[in-house]
């Protein structure tokens, strides 16, 4: 049986920002390394490679990998990472999620405040395609049908 050709220390992905996706790993020592190929998925089963980062053969010293994905999908990502070394033998990471289907704390807003009968929930998303999404609630907690911005719903339920 051959040795693995790294030994890696991490491998982290986060969300960068609003946009984009931040994946660092960390190796202690690399065997006849040649590169890593980047993989992403949406559902942690078909994997797409998306860049090849080359990594530094031969090491006995620790090495700080990264990538960005400026062009994540707008829900979940799975990231994975395909390491292969010059005589193609490779291993792949287990992979790690990073969500962008989740609404940015900046971005919610309650109004009016203080309240009366209903409570007006607007949430802003990502992406230019959807426009801004809000829900009316009334004051004990039940959530009435979404309500469009610049619908005349929205000026009747926040009174």
């Amino acid at each position: 049986m051959r040795p693995i050709p790294v030994t890696f220390v991490y491998f982290n992905a986060q969300k960068q920002g609003q946009t984009t996706a931040l994946l660092n790993w960390k190796t202690s020592q690399g065997i006849k390394s040649a590169y890593f190929d980047v993989e992403r998925s949406s559902d942690a089963v078909n994997f797409t490679y998306i860049k090849r980062v080359n990594a530094f053969g031969n090491s006995q010293l620790p090495i700080d990998y990264s990538f960005t994905d400026n062009h994540p999908l707008e829900t979940m990502n799975y990231y994975r990472w395909k390491q292969t070394d010059i005589d193609g033998d490779l291993i792949y990471t287990p992979s790690r999620l990073v969500r962008f289907d989740e609404a940015d704390p900046e971005s919610v807003k309650y109004y009016p405040n203080p309240t009366k009968r209903y409570t007006l929930y607007s949430t802003y998303q990502r992406s230019e395609k959807r426009s801004k999404a809000e829900k009316c609630y009334k004051c004990h907690g039940n959530c009435s049908n979404p309500v469009h911005v610049g619908s005349q719903q929205r000026s009747n339920a926040a009174g």
